[in-house]
């Protein structure tokens, strides 16, 4: 891309202000018409919950750390099973089934802590922070069933505060990315036209030289 024809594409693109604004300014209006109206917006609750290890072995500290990893990452594996969402369902009376609250549950542990962080998704920040709070007390409480031991603490459990805001949709970051876009768009079709556009050029203005020459010849 030579820098005669990047002057080009630049006196294009100010011929063409109108589009270059019209354009990124309807992408943001749709944006911000489907983030506000059109998308459900969804909250999240958030619990935590410690795993008091296991006894560590002097003589053999290293598999006494991976065996309580392991047992962390069990543990993340079992909160996330049919009869812990069963639990759930039945104590809170939910119309849910347990797949579907399963979909929408989150579950993060540590390498180098013994925390496990539970989220749940909710088109209603009540229901979230109900339902959560509940799965990490579901259980704790049956943890005694699954590995006959009880070494599972809730540390924080979730708190409803009004006005809270929803993790999605970001109306304001969804209206910038659609501007870039719709500005990348014109920038691109301007391109574009003037590429074909001067390819299409190139041929006449050759002929236009071939003939000058003849006739300057013929003279």
């Amino acid at each position: 891309m030579n820098l005669e024809f990047v002057m080009v594409i630049l006196q294009a693109m100010r011929a063409r202000w109108v589009l270059m604004t019209t354009i990124p300014l309807l992408c943001v209006a749709c944006a911000a018409y489907i983030s506000y109206f059109v998308m459900v917006p969804t909250y999240e609750a958030t619990t935590t919950m410690l795993v008091k290890p296991q006894e560590l072995d002097k003589q053999d500290l290293y598999n006494s750390i991976l065996s309580n990893q392991q047992l962390i990452k069990t543990y993340s594996g079992l909160i996330q099973t049919r009869k812990i969402a069963q639990d759930v369902i039945r104590k809170l009376d939910l119309s849910i089934t347990p797949e579907d609250l399963l979909k929408q549950l989150e579950v993060k542990t540590s390498n180098i802590s013994f925390i496990i962080t539970v989220t749940y998704s909710d088109p209603n920040p009540l229901h979230a922070v109900q339902i959560v709070n509940e799965i990490s007390r579901s259980f704790s409480q049956n943890i005694n069933l699954f590995m006959n031991i009880d070494n599972v603490m809730i540390v924080d459990e979730a708190e409803y505060k009004e006005g809270t805001l929803p993790v999605s949709p970001k109306p304001y970051l969804n209206m910038a990315a659609a501007f870039c876009a719709g500005l990348f768009m014109v920038v691109f079709l301007i391109i574009l036209i003037e590429t074909i556009s001067t390819v299409q050029k190139k041929p006449k203005k050759a002929r236009a030289e071939v003939a000058q020459l003849e006739r300057a010849n013929y003279s």
